[in-house]
């Protein structure tokens, strides 16, 4: 039992670093398709 315990908290903890480094990914791509789309806005006028 206290083996299963762990894998489970294991599995808990990578599941949660897993979200955390998708989100700040999701952020990095957002901030570039922003960055871009502000330099396209920028070219045209």
């Amino acid at each position: 039992m206290k083996k299963l315990a762990k894998i489970a908290a294991f599995l808990l903890l990578v599941i949660f670093l897993a979200n955390i480094v998708s989100c700040s990914a999701n952020r990095a791509c957002r901030g570039m398709e922003y960055y871009n789309s502000d330099r396209k806005r920028g070219l045209a006028h």
